[in-house]
């Protein structure tokens, strides 16, 4: 597998022409999906001959949905296409797999500005990596972890939308009676390095110039001037896979780790293909902590005997 590094349009050449007659099966795993990409994508699949399955997977939080981030119309097509639908509202990587060909992995959700499907793309990169046993389980269990939309739960999705018409803001949030729908208790113990924290994380520090706090905004669902309600970021923060992440590896360990061995874990973790540095890994770690120092309450960071000690309080 050629590991070289794609564009956003290169990497929708990549997609395209891995497929025909012969693919079995298509994953198409995003955090924000739009109807127009998904059919550019599913007509140029169908013209290559392609007649196996395809899944996709898309992260639809209610702001997605109000901002335009995503497009709730993509399940109706789904419906009348037969393609499966799983919503995971933790999920912010993306991933595309054509078996046994290759997954594309990188920075282009499944929009026409992540692929450079539009005159004024965004600048995405990402690479091809092959569809070996562990990374084809990683994304099976992916689905595993994930709701799949039937017509009732899109009906109370659709019928909320409808009634907040007039309050839609990035951070909307489901009602409980559909979030109650969403749990799957399913636990991933893998993961990619775009799904945690990529800036280290201090108080009067954020502006909408600076890309990582937009990518950490993005993990949380929230807007920059959401930085100023404690409460609302914590509530948040605690929904985040770094956190669930950080949390559980505490709790198999007796309630508390020192930054090295957590660091180890979460090496061990990352599915990335390079494998991120030890260095690099540090850095998601350290990022991890500096925002529940701010906005966390749980657990506790001191440093004992001059390595850092992180603990679960109870």
């Amino acid at each position: 597998m050629d590991n070289k590094i794609l564009n956003g349009l290169e990497a929708s050449r990549w997609l395209t022409f891995n497929v025909d007659k012969n693919t079995p099966s298509i994953d198409l795993c995003s955090a924000y999906m739009k109807l127009s990409s998904i059919i550019y994508f599913v007509d140029s699949f169908k013209g290559n001959g392609f007649k196996g399955s395809v899944r996709l997977l898309s992260r639809w939080r209610a702001g997605d949905l109000c901002s335009g981030a995503s497009d709730l119309s993509v399940f109706e097509y789904c419906q009348s296409h037969g393609i499966d639908f799983y919503i995971k509202q933790d999920f912010h990587g993306k991933l595309y797999q054509v078996k046994p060909t290759g997954i594309l992995i990188g920075s282009f959700n499944l929009t026409g500005s992540g692929f450079g499907l539009v005159d004024s793309p965004n600048d995405e990169t990402g690479v091809p990596i092959s569809c070996s046993i562990e990374n084809e389980l990683y994304i099976d269990n992916l689905f595993t972890a994930a709701k799949k939309v039937d017509q009732n739960l899109y009906t109370k999705i659709k019928n909320f939308l409808d009634q907040n018409n007039d309050k839609f803001t990035f951070d909307l949030d489901w009602p409980n009676d559909i979030k109650s729908l969403l749990v799957v208790t399913k636990k991933s113990d893998r993961y990619l390095v775009n799904e945690f924290f990529y800036k280290y994380y201090e108080h009067n520090n954020a502006t909408l110039d600076d890309a990582d706090l937009l990518h950490d905004l993005s993990l949380l669902g929230l807007s920059i001037t959401d930085l100023t309600n404690i409460d609302a970021v914590s509530d948040k923060l605690k929904e985040t896979i770094p956190y669930r992440w950080l949390k559980q590896s505490l709790v198999d360990n007796g309630g508390e780790l020192y930054f090295g061995s957590l660091s180890e874990k979460l090496h061990n973790c990352l599915i990335d293909d390079p494998r991120p540095y030890r260095k690099d890994v540090k850095k998601l770690l350290k990022n991890l902590i500096s925002w529940i120092n701010v906005f966390d309450n749980q657990i506790l960071i001191d440093r004992p005997n001059y390595s850092q000690r992180i603990r679960l309080l109870t």
